[in-house]
């Protein structure tokens, strides 16, 4: 009986985790820029949600080794280390075997690798001035002013991430908190067919101003910064909450969940 029991259990954890029936994986790859060499990025979908068997847990392109950046129910995405622009041309416009490794086994998928944008995008919108919140925050207007708990969740360089996916499409926003003090933010668009295009990039600067903590959701720590760019500055806020540390919300009364990603290329020019 025990051993019967058991191989139901079996049958049942197969069936839960096998992949729905007509679900189509496919690949897209795409040349992006990083300083003076490329990175490449494939993007693996499905027309069903990945489940924990099928999601995509690594990539290979030929010699290359791509780490896992992103992922959502039904994309992940991967990028590799930096090459040279003699390997970028090599990869450009060719259609190479892509080894797709889950834990239900490896498949190969092939995609054109499409070029890299050009190094001076085109067609940016400036973003509207940033607004400046109430003090507290309007989040959290019972939040208790503590600086110190503040400027330690500041401390080191904070990389985020914030994605929108598409059928054969997806936005990415991504911020550069640094520990210097210099403040980015990069709108980019992705199509399957043309890859990462840089949409909008802004720069300029953080200031730390004021730091408050609140009890709710396991603790939250609030951050007040300041942000100068040349289409203006303001205040904004960011929220760090104790039971998603991967996760960092923006913005102080309709706050936009970001997560974070130190893993996210520069490539607006």
């Amino acid at each position: 009986m025990r051993s019967s029991l058991a191989a139901c259990a079996a049958l049942l954890a197969t069936l839960i985790l096998a992949p729905t029936a007509g679900a189509a994986v496919k690949a897209s790859a795409a040349l992006q820029r990083s300083g003076d060499a490329f990175v490449l990025q494939v993007r693996v979908t499905s027309t069903k949600a990945f489940t924990a068997s099928t999601r995509p847990r690594s990539v290979k392109v030929g010699s290359l080794s791509l780490k896992r950046t992103t992922s959502a129910r039904k994309a992940v995405t991967f990028k590799s280390k930096a090459i040279t622009a003699a390997k970028a041309t090599q990869l450009n416009g060719s259609r190479p075997a892509i080894r797709v490794t889950s834990r239900s086994g490896t498949k190969t998928l092939r995609a054109k690798v499409a070029g890299a944008p050009p190094e001076t995008p085109t067609g940016t919108t400036p973003p509207a001035a940033p607004t400046t919140p109430n003090t507290p925050p309007p989040s959290q207007p019972a939040a208790t002013r503590n600086d110190a708990a503040g400027q330690a969740a500041m401390t080191g360089d904070l990389l985020l991430e914030w994605a929108s996916f598409g059928n054969v499409t997806a936005e990415y926003r991504r911020l550069w908190f640094m520990a210097d003090g210099t403040f980015r933010l990069n709108v980019v668009d992705w199509m399957q067919q043309t890859g990462e295009k840089c949409r909008q990039s802004v720069t300029g600067t953080w200031t730390f101003k004021e730091g408050y903590t609140h009890d709710a959701g396991g603790g939250l720590v609030l951050v007040k910064i300041g942000l100068t760019t040349p289409q203006g500055s303001g205040d904004e806020v960011l929220t760090f909450a104790n039971a998603e540390p991967n996760n960092v919300y923006v913005g102080g009364s309709n706050p936009v969940k970001y997560e974070r990603n130190p893993q996210i290329m520069q490539n607006c020019g």
